[in-house]
This record gives C-alpha cells, sequence and structure tokens, in this order.
C-alpha cells in the first residue's frame, strides 16, 4: 500500500499498538511521546526522496520501503510472537557510492516493557562498507536506555567497537530474520574484550535536572577513564530525556540549587502531565535539588582530561551563558 510518508508518521503509535503488543506501553510517556519512536519517525520523514512509501502489513509485522538518492531504505516493526512484552525496530539503508563500494547502515532496536512499567531499549547499530562485493569491513556501537514508569529517561549507555571484519555469509545474515541479526551483531560484541572498545560512555540521572556523565577511551591499548562529572540538563525542551548542551561536555561547574519557583519553572517545561508527577516524585523521594547543589571541588570522583585541566571549571554564569539550563 502506498503512504503518504507524513501522514503515516503520525498514526505509527497506533499501528504498532495493532500488532498486539502489551497494552501496557500506551500508559508509558516513552513510547506516546516519541522518545523510543524518534528515530524511525525521522527516518520516514527525512530518508525517502519522494513524499510517498510503500507499506504491507501483517499481523505480526509493519515493513516500509522507500527509495532514497542512490539506493534505497528499509524499515520493519516487528511484535514478539511469544512475549507481547517486546516488540523490535530493525532498519537499513543501502547507499551505492561506486560500482565498488556499498555502504550500509544497519540498527536493530529491541523494546521491553516490564511488569513494573518501566521500558528497556536496546540498540546495535553497523556501518558496513562492502568492496567488490567480497569483503565487509565494518563498525559496531551498541546503546541501552531506561525509562521508569513515568516515562523518564534514567539510564543511558553507549559503547564504540573497532572496526572489524565480517565474512560475506555472516553479512548476509543480517538481511534474514531479526533473530539472526541480533545472533550476528552480539556475537562480536559478546565476544570482544574490554581493549575493543575504542570508547564508552555513562549518564546517570541525578535528580531532576542533573546527570553524571562518565565517558572511557582507549589509550594505549587500556580503556581508561577520562571524564566524570555531572552536568546540568538542557531543559528547553523538558526533562524527559536527558539532553545536555554540547558547549558544556568536557568541562564541569558549579551547579547552585533550585529555588522553588526555579524547580517549579523547570518541571513545567515538559508538556506531559504523567511526566511532570514522575518529576515531582524524582525530587521528592530522590533528590530534592531544593536542598542539593554539585560543587565539582568536592567530587572525589571528579575527573577531566589533562589537556582540558585549564579550560574545565567554569563558573555559574558562564555556564548558563553557554546554554546549561
Amino acid at each position: 500500500m502506498i503512504e503518504n510518508k507524513y501522514e503515516y508518521s503520525k498514526k505509527l503509535e497506533n499501528e504498532i499498538i495493532t500488532l498486539g503488543i502489551s497494552e501496557s506501553f500506551k500508559e508509558n510517556p516513552a513510547f506516546s511521546t516519541n522518545c523510543i519512536l524518534d528515530n524511525i519517525r525521522n527516518d520516514i520523514i527525512y530518508n525517502p526522496k519522494s513524499e510517498n512509501i510503500i507499506v504491507s502489513k501483517n499481523d505480526n509485522e509493519i515493513v516500509i520501503n522507500y527509495d532514497i538518492h542512490n539506493g534505497n531504505g528499509f524499515a520493519q516493526i516487528l511484535r514478539n510472537p511469544s512475549d507481547e512484552s517486546v516488540f523490535y525496530i530493525r532498519t537499513r539503508l543501502d547507499r551505492n557510492t561506486n560500482e565498488n563500494l556499498k555502504e550500509i547502515n544497519y540498527n536493530l532496536k529491541k523494546v521491553k516493557i516490564y511488569d513494573a512499567g518501566n521500558i528497556e531499549v536496546e540498540e546495535k547499530n553497523s556501518n558496513f562498507a562492502i568492496i567488490k562485493g567480497v569483503e565487509t569491513s565494518y563498525v559496531v556501537s551498541e546503546s541501552n536506555e531506561i525509562y521508569d514508569h513515568y516515562g523518564i529517561e534514567l539510564e543511558r549507555r553507549y559503547q564504540l567497537y573497532q572496526n572489524a571484519m565480517l565474512d560475506k555469509k555472516s553479512t548476509e545474515l543480517l538481511n534474514q530474520s531479526y533473530n539472526e541479526s541480533f545472533k550476528v551483531m552480539n556475537a562480536y560484541i559478546s565476544n570482544s574484550p574490554d581493549n575493543q572498545i575504542n570508547f564508552s560512555s555513562t549518564m546517570t540521572r541525578k535528580g531532576i535536572d542533573i546527570a553524571q556523565v562518565r565517558f572511557l577511551k582507549k589509550e594505549k591499548g587500556m580503556l581508561n577513564e577520562v571524564y566524570n562529572t555531572e552536568l546540568l540538563l538542557n531543559s528547553q525542551n523538558g526533562l524527559q530525556t536527558m539532553s545536555i548542551n554540547s558547549a558544556v561536555v568536557g568541562k564541569t561547574a558549579y551547579i547552585p540549587a533550585l529555588s522553588k519557583e526555579e524547580l517549579e519553572e523547570k518541571i513545567n517545561t515538559t508538556r506531559n502531565s504523567k511526566v511532570r508527577e514522575g518529576l515531582i516524585r524524582i525530587n521528592n523521594e530522590v533528590i530534592d535539588r531544593t536542598k542539593v547543589a554539585y560543587d565539582p571541588e568536592l567530587d572525589n570522583n571528579l575527573k577531566i582530561e589533562e589537556n582540558n585541566q585549564n579550560k574545565s571549571l567554569i563558573d555559574k554564569n558562564q555556564y548558563l551563558n553557554l546554554g546549561g539550563q
């Protein structure tokens, strides 16, 4: 069936629900406010070179095909037949760069909702370069996100692995079922020792508007911590997800406690009422930001790359001017 990409992206959430996934997904704002479906919606809207996409659907899956410049795109949304609490999103972009080089971006996302209503998103991404149809060099990354039952992102992890070589037979398995796809990508990731990781980052929410941010980089064959601090979240578009202004990454700063008026203002930047309720709960039951500040000079775990030491400490006014609020 031919669909308009703009109209279809608007009804994507309901289309996924009709596959028979758990109704609990609708109760978590991480599903309904586009946190989880943001990437595939953007793929549908921005990747096709025309306004139309081709959609096919059966009881368990939705398949979307479209043309891009110098190639084609594919998306599949699949309910786990044996577990209504799980669904998968698989996307693939094929670009024919020239007669000798074909580039593929391949993404797998597993979304699971637990009995308590919290959601875990496991994502694996590969960028392939198929040279003369024989060898495939590729980069693999994986990430995990945890949302509570209010739809608030609590944790995020990302790891980037070294370039590797994958034989053509293994590459072809990625065109088959999601089970085989996960096996191929998991086999590489699970068998990779820590020294195969080039970069690792974690973000953990510390109150409604602060996250602990930690980076590890491969240096001289070893994975070393190069950055560990707490940063103010960007509240311009709400505080449901953990967004940080890139200008302050790599630095650290004193973060003052909030007045009651500032706290209320920050919470109200989030439109969804259930998310606002969750933010209030975090502030009342976990970390009260009207009483808690962050002082990097008192942080025993603080870590800044040596070449950034002279520029790392910035005062409150400079931090806010950079968009940290």
